[in-house]
């Protein structure tokens, strides 16, 4: 909200939206005080924030059988507030008889995005590295990349539109007996 500008219900929203979407904070909480005496031209706003709790890491961890793994135990990270920036890192492995992999993600939000492309949108850069035990080609061995991009709008003749562009990389090796 900007000191001066008129304040109308999609810019109140657009506010809520922005500082829900950063990914800082748990709770938010906006009051207009002085809105409800039409006469008065100045509205004063009250933001209250929760602060989002920053676990250090969370883990998980399972185990199991399926047909395209065979037995299976699968270990797994998030730090889901990294630095305190509303930034998210995954990072999960698995390891079994037929599949091991190693797979991690980061996810900036759109108050960093906006600083860095003038726009806000959530950015994901992941990774994974991937060696499967297959019937038919044998040993299949895959290193990848991924970049995302998604852009939410809130107002505007645009509004409720979602826009994701999705890239992925794969590069596949398998050996073959000459």
């Amino acid at each position: 909200l900007r000191q001066g500008r008129q304040l109308t219900v999609d810019v109140a929203e657009e506010a809520m939206a922005n500082l829900r979407s950063s990914g800082l904070f748990s709770s938010v909480q906006i009051d207009y005080v002085g809105l409800e005496d039409p006469t008065r031209e100045i509205v004063n706003v009250l933001v209250q924030v929760e602060e989002r709790h920053d676990n250090w890491v969370e883990s998980q961890a399972g185990g199991g059988y399926s047909t395209d793994k065979s037995l299976f135990v699968e270990l797994g990270a998030v730090v889901a507030n990294l630095w305190g920036s509303g930034s998210r890192f995954d990072i999960r492995g698995i390891l079994g008889v037929k599949e091991r992999s190693l797979e991690a993600k980061l996810a900036f939000p759109g108050w960093i995005t906006r600083r860095l492309f003038s726009t806000a949108f959530l950015l994901e850069l992941g990774g994974i590295i991937e060696t499967q035990e297959t019937q038919r080609f044998g040993e299949l061995t895959s290193i990848g990349a991924s970049v995302a991009a998604t852009k939410q709008y809130y107002r505007g003749p645009l509004q409720g539109l979602l826009v994701s562009l999705h890239y992925d990389f794969r590069q596949r090796n398998r050996d073959v007996e000459l």
